[in-house]
């Protein structure tokens, strides 16, 4: 084997992580983007990245993405694994599990680059092909992580790279069962939206999402929402953000950040987030943003939202289908939530939360690096 090196990342290797990314995943990492998500990520003071090199050139990089999260009264940082990245050329040389293993060892100790605040645990949400690579290096499943798609172009949204790029290959079939529950859907009698006044904005009203995210905080875990998570998380120069808020009167009662981004000619807008994550009183206001997202995104090949931010029957009424029952789910790709201590001997609980069931969590889009 050749003489490979795994380190911490250093100033200078910037240029060349960039690089990197781009030839791997086939886009651009702008400068930008990386000072937003690593750099500049506020639940670190270092950049949370691990390296390969060989002969001083860097062929593999093993990011994580900090986030604090809350369950309860308590809240603690949590590493999310990002971005992994091995050069075509340096590829079986098991550079993946040894950045691996390098970072959880490292950050399971006192990591300098998180202060005195050090990270707890990891989750991840790796689709088929890399879940075992996770469970080999110690990690255990929650359980699958569904996402709820509404499509409002199937051939457009199923032919392109991402996110349902495996359905354009089964074609027309597919196409024909995922247009005609489509239509079945649209077809229903939506909700009576209540009387929520629904105003938007480019970007990120963050005092408005604050009070909406406050009305019902989940005792489950979730990525904490306070002003430092608003500020950052949705300041992705890659992606274009509006939210939605709706109030009763002059009050938010509840708000969606949508994020849209075109990828290889198919435009896909996001529901990364909506507040409150609990509550039946958000029902309402949450039908009142529903209808005015799907009438103003129309022009989108597919909108996507998190499966566990409303309930089933609300986002069936408004025309989503989720990508882990029939008809999606005989050709997507559903991802898998998995967990693990930074130290395989620690406690696999956070308070008197399991950290394995998934009656512990409640997650939106938010949590995931990739939105």
């Amino acid at each position: 084997m050749a003489d490979y090196r795994v380190r911490p990342f250093r100033s200078g290797d910037r240029e060349e992580f960039l690089d990197l990314h781009g030839r791997v995943f086939d886009r651009g990492g702008s400068s930008d983007w990386f000072d937003w998500k690593y750099a500049e990520n506020p639940y670190a003071d270092d950049v949370p990245v691990v390296v390969a090199t060989l002969d001083g050139n860097l062929v593999g990089a093993r990011p994580f993405f900090p986030l604090e999260v809350r369950a309860g009264d308590r809240t603690a940082v949590a590493l999310q694994p990002a971005d992994a990245m091995v050069h075509p050329d340096h590829r079986r040389q098991g550079l993946f599990a040894e950045m691996t293993r390098f970072g959880l060892d490292r950050y399971a100790t006192r990591a300098p680059e998180f202060g005195t605040r050090d990270p707890e645990f990891c989750f991840n949400f790796p689709n088929a092909a890399t879940l075992s690579g996770n469970r080999e290096l110690g990690w255990r499943v929650v359980g699958p992580a569904p996402t709820y798609y509404r499509i409002n172009d199937p051939v457009g949204a199923l032919g392109g790279p991402a996110p349902l790029s495996t359905l354009g290959r089964a074609a027309p079939t597919a196409i024909e069962q995922v247009t005609k529950a489509r239509d079945r859907l649209a077809g229903r009698s939506r909700p009576t939206p209540d009387q929520s006044t629904v105003t938007r904005h480019d970007g990120i009203p963050v005092d408005d999402l604050l009070a909406a995210a406050r009305r019902e905080v989940p005792t489950r875990l979730h990525a904490s929402r306070d002003r430092t998570f608003y500020e950052w998380r949705f300041a992705n120069p890659d992606w274009e953000y509006a939210s939605y808020v709706a109030r009763h009167g002059d009050r938010p009662v509840a708000a969606v950040v949508t994020g849209t981004q075109e990828s290889g000619g198919v435009t896909v807008t996001t529901l990364c987030d909506v507040v409150p994550l609990r509550g039946r009183a958000r029902l309402g206001p949450l039908s009142s943003l529903l209808s005015r997202i799907t009438d103003e995104f129309a022009d989108s090949d597919l909108l996507a939202a998190g499966a566990g931010t409303m309930p089933a029957e609300l986002a069936a009424r408004h025309g989503f289908l989720r990508d882990d029952v029939p008809p999606l789910s005989a050709v997507s790709d559903v991802t898998t939530m998995v967990v693990r201590p930074l130290s395989e001997e620690s406690d696999w609980r956070f308070g008197d939360r399991p950290l394995t069931e998934r009656d512990s969590w409640r997650l939106s889009l938010a949590e995931h690096d990739t939105r």
